[in-house]
């Protein structure tokens, strides 16, 4: 659709009645109910770039943009730009995922969560720096981390560091992107070249 700004949406995130696209180079466009669509840029409207990688609604409601050049959240008819503490320079975003104990991000510098309003970085983050940044987050019903990074799966437990877990075959990094709890605590693990 021409209104998106581009051909290659990567992110979706629902708020409420309205739906959110992210684009490669083209925004971020709002879809209404009625599918009126408005779009968003760094030029105009405050993103750190035009380039969306993730999105995600936290509890109270707001969208928060995670893209190649940093992490924004909107604010009033637009956006700010948000600093994550303890980062050594501005990180590409590749996941937002709002789990039952805060807003987590995966970041080319490690992962960040956010909980009770402020930013913090667990004590293992720096092992999901870039080549292995996490590309999503699932929380099981026991209250564990299921981080799917760019060289595989782990299981995080308490304040535990994550540990790798063997997805089959051959010991051969493979990314994981998506990852899903049922609701009877079954875990869904997509895993590229093995099904």
């Amino acid at each position: 659709h021409p209104q998106l700004g581009s051909d290659d949406v990567w992110a979706l995130a629902r708020q409420g009645e309205v739906v959110w696209a992210g684009t490669y180079e083209g925004g971020l466009t709002r879809i209404d109910a009625s599918g009126v669509m408005q779009r968003y840029t760094k030029a105009g409207d405050g993103l750190p770039s035009d380039t969306v990688l993730s999105l995600a609604v936290d509890d109270a409601g707001v969208l928060w943009v995670g893209t190649d050049k940093g992490l924004a959240r909107q604010h009033g008819n637009g956006f700010e730009i948000v600093g994550l503490p303890g980062a050594d320079g501005v990180p590409m975003i590749y996941s937002l995922s709002s789990q039952s104990d805060g807003l987590w991000a995966g970041t080319s510098l490690g992962i960040w969560q956010r909980g009770q309003g402020r930013w913090s970085r667990p004590d293992w983050s720096s092992m999901f720096h870039r080549p292995n940044a996490v590309m999503s987050i699932a929380t099981d019903l026991s209250g564990d981390h299921w981080l799917g990074s760019q060289r595989g799966l782990w299981r995080q437990q308490g304040a535990a560091a994550p540990e790798p877990v063997r997805t089959g075959g051959l010991v051969i990094p493979r990314a994981i992107s998506s990852l899903l709890i049922e609701p009877d605590g079954a875990l869904w693990v997509p895993v590229a070249g093995r099904g």
